[in-house]
């Protein structure tokens, strides 16, 4: 049933402020060239919010339930650790079967098996609450049949999150000598960056005690970071034969962060210009980032989503009669395998045969966190690449560029979505078991069905992570005179090759897994775009046309039907979010139970747009 201002009455207030307090000027008793400037910055915002909704803990007390009570007999009434039984997140919330009893006197706290840790405004104003009422179930948003009921029931989840930053640094630069190709430059800063999060939560919001709503233990934590910089730029040649401009470039930093230690990073680039219009470019660079104040300091976060388990029997493969029908389970035997491997029985999970069914998905528990375990992040990056441009005889106007890059990132912090990781854990085919699979916990508290009931979703570092690609752009313009005025044609051309999506997994036992992303969805192997312009007086016509190339779901080659019908989040070739019909359809393989064929490849399409405009 629905209540009106049920969690969706709520009030923020956000305020943000800033000063910035600096001096600049010359040093002349260095260089003529010198110059410096100081400054220091502190930005401090603040967030308070208020949501107004029912408390399932006062919901469940109203009802003569006990809110500490282990129901459902599974020895635990606390997973989370937030004093109110996660019971209720489970039972209440997924139509699951309680197995204790039901207290027999609303609102007594006498009836409470673990009085102490109730809440101690749990009982206050506690009026027995008739959810039956026609007032609740005669409206499409009802409401409760007397004002006593609302206000006991009624809570207010409140957060107040101040962030505040304080930065101060100092740079000066100008020239050191004097070469034949120009000036050599130098430039030297410094830098000193203290962060600070405090995000305190009410009760009601930490232990999610919302009917239906996640629980937010906020975040507390600062950091400071301290750092040195400087760069160099050499003018090697100039004005000569095929080197028109020849520069080197040079930097590096130095960083020292509060919980990651020391280092040191830098950069190099190059510059060749054998003619005016064209020129070549080179750089490699590394780079450090300590974990942010989110990610360091993020007390936890809980709540609940519809997740799909692998392990869990199709409805295809149980006949209420006869139980599980291997013979129509088109899941994939790695997938099963998997499933095993982890104590889970992918031919009972999933199966009440108390009432004769199967399902797949579950209510889950979805926990995540910061952490001061968590790694830095450090990379290399090298592009390489050439520009030309030049206007040739009556005002043709061409640019040309193409750069080349190779990026790899050492320790990526992310933050793995909770069906991912169940994906990953039980639908991997390379026969390595899946880091994540440590983070699911499945237990029999939903009717004896053994889904997943909880999964740790916190930040985790990646071993590594690499792209590599080509972009490329060109534009021509050209001025005709046409009809008796000036038409001012434009080309614009922009494309980009991706060569290489990875990430890599290296587990406790040091086992690599490579996992190739090039060619799958999202990731084509090329894109582009044509953007075509014509402007006559102070009018434009646009028309543009965008390219995407083909995609498959497992273009790595792991899966041998990755060409035709990918491997879908159950793990079957037939169970990715894609059918191609709606309804019953027409069975495709007779006999074998499935009507619809589910598409695992996209091919390469373009999409058009026209417009015009005045400017």
């Amino acid at each position: 049933m629905s209540v009106v201002g049920d969690r969706n009455n709520f009030d923020v207030k956000q305020e943000q402020y800033r000063g910035v307090l600096g001096v600049k000027g010359d040093l002349p008793f260095i260089g003529s060239t010198w110059d410096f400037e100081i400054a220091g910055v502190y930005s401090k915002a603040i967030g308070k919010s208020k949501r107004y909704g029912i408390r399932e803990d006062k919901l469940a007390f109203a009802l003569g339930l006990d809110p500490t009570a282990d129901y459902d007999g599974d020895g635990v009434f606390d997973n989370n650790g937030d004093g109110i039984a996660d019971d209720y997140d489970n039972e209440l919330s997924t139509g699951g079967v309680f197995g204790g009893p039901v207290l027999a006197a609303p609102c007594s706290a006498a009836g409470l098996s673990n009085p102490g840790a109730a809440m101690s405004d749990l009982t206050a104003g506690c009026v027995p609450v008739n959810v039956f009422a026609p007032s609740l179930l005669g409206a499409p948003i009802g409401d409760f049949a007397t004002a006593a009921e609302r206000n006991y029931l009624f809570g207010v989840r409140s957060f107040k999150t101040t962030y505040e930053q304080l930065l101060i640094n100092a740079f000066a630069g100008g020239s050191l000598f004097t070469l034949p190709a120009g000036d050599v430059t130098f430039g030297v800063g410094a830098e000193y960056r203290k962060d600070t999060i405090k995000s305190a939560p009410s009760d009601v919001a930490s232990n999610g005690l919302f009917f239906g709503f996640f629980g937010d233990s906020g975040a507390v934590g600062s950091k400071d970071i301290k750092e040195v910089f400087g760069e160099l730029s050499i003018p090697l040649k100039a004005d000569e034969e095929l080197v028109r401009e020849l520069t080197l470039n040079i930097s590096g930093r130095y960083t020292d962060e509060k919980y990651y230690g020391s280092a040191g990073t830098y950069s190099i680039k190059g510059l060749w210009r054998p003619f005016d219009p064209l020129s070549f470019k080179f750089s490699y660079g590394t780079s450090f980032r300590a974990p942010n104040l989110r990610e360091n300091f993020l007390a936890g976060q809980s709540g609940f989503n519809t997740l799909f388990d692998p392990c869990a029997v199709p409805d295809a493969a149980y006949n209420p009669l006869t139980g599980y029908v291997a013979a129509n389970d088109t899941r994939e035997a790695t997938t099963l395998a998997n499933c095993r491997a982890e104590g889970r029985d992918p031919t009972r999970v999933g199966v009440d045969p108390t009432v004769g069914n199967t399902i797949q998905t579950s209510s889950t528990e979805i926990t995540s966190g910061g952490s001061l375990d968590l790694n830095e992040e450090t990379s290399r990056a090298i592009t390489a690449g050439f520009a030309f441009e030049q206007t040739f005889g009556d005002g043709f106007d061409v640019s040309l560029a193409a750069s080349y890059f190779d990026i790899k990132v050492k320790g990526a912090i992310t933050e793995p979505s909770a069906q991912f990781i169940l994906n990953d854990c039980y639908t991997r085919q390379d026969g390595i078991r899946s880091q994540f699979c440590d983070r699911i916990t499945a237990s029999n508290v939903q009717a004896n069905r053994f889904l997943v009931t909880d999964i740790a979703a916190g930040f985790i570092n990646l071993n590594r992570e690499s792209v590599r690609g080509i972009d490329i752009n060109a534009n021509f313009g050209k001025e005709v005179r046409m009809f008796g005025t000036n038409v001012d044609f434009g080309l614009d051309v922009r494309a980009n090759h991706l060569i290489e999506r990875s990430t890599l997994f290296i587990d406790d036992n040091g086992v690599g897994t490579l996992d190739e992303d090039v060619g799958e969805f999202g990731l084509p192997k090329w894109t582009g775009q044509l953007t075509f312009t014509a402007d006559i007086d102070k009018f434009r016509f646009t028309w543009q046309t965008n390219y995407i190339g083909p995609v498959e779901q497992q273009a790595d080659g792991i899966d041998p039907l990755s060409s035709a019908f990918g491997i879908g989040p159950d793990g079957t070739a037939t169970g990715f979010v894609g059918d191609t019909c709606l309804g019953a359809g027409t069975a495709n393989v007779p006999g074998d139970g499935i009507y619809c064929r589910d598409v695992g490849f996209a091919g390469k399409y373009f999409t058009h747009r026209g417009r015009s405009l005045s400017r």
